[in-house]
């Protein structure tokens, strides 16, 4: 009875490069585990711990090289991706300058924004004090309706005015809605319209 020599040797052959290949495989995971790949934190960034260093190498965000312990990632932008950013770019300029005071709820105001605002009279209605204006935008900012014809125009003229549903004329209620940065500018701009009329009034 022969014995079948050749059937046996593919059977030990296939095997022993299996096995082979699993230890290649175990070897390559323990090494990954093990070299400190960039782990994402619970908020979802890159934990600082964890990351090599990262270099940009271009200011235009053509793309953007990141190195994390030897090994080197190239994320690149299409050209898609580069026109949504300065389109996002151009959107929040534009929705800036249609504001007397784009800040006014979220940084109190400083001796720079006041000399700023003062250039920037070319836009409010005739005879309108700059200081009162942008008081006005604060509160239209929370939808209130204001009795003066020359003054409703101008911020129904603007569209972050006109995507407020609900306005209303009282404001009380705005005022008491408003957060304290914004009940501080309040304060400073009285004091900033004053000084106005005082000088205007010399």
């Amino acid at each position: 009875m022969k014995k079948n020599i050749g059937g046996t040797g593919l059977k030990i052959t296939t095997a022993v490069l299996g096995a082979v290949l699993v230890v290649l495989i175990v070897l390559i995971v323990m090494v990954f585990i093990s070299s400190g790949v960039p782990r994402l934190s619970p908020s979802g960034d890159v934990s600082s711990a964890d990351a090599g260093t990262q270099e940009s190498t271009s200011e235009d965000t053509e793309y953007i090289d990141n190195t994390y312990d030897g090994f080197e990632i190239k994320n690149t932008l299409s050209d898609l991706e580069k026109e949504n950013v300065n389109s996002a770019d151009e959107a929040e300029a534009a929705d800036e300058s249609d504001y007397l005071w784009y800040t006014a709820d979220t940084a109190v105001i400083t001796e720079n924004d006041k000399e700023d605002l003062l250039e920037n009279t070319a836009d409010i209605p005739a005879e309108s004090n700059i200081f009162q204006m942008v008081i006005n935008e604060m509160y239209a900012r929370h939808g209130y309706k204001f009795k003066d014809d020359d003054i409703q125009d101008y911020f129904n003229s603007k569209e972050w005015y006109q995507a407020i549903e609900k306005k209303t004329k009282n404001m009380d209620k705005i005022y008491k809605n408003m957060n304290d940065i914004e009940k501080e500018n309040l304060t400073i701009l009285q004091g900033y319209m004053a000084e106005l009329s005082e000088e205007e009034g010399l």
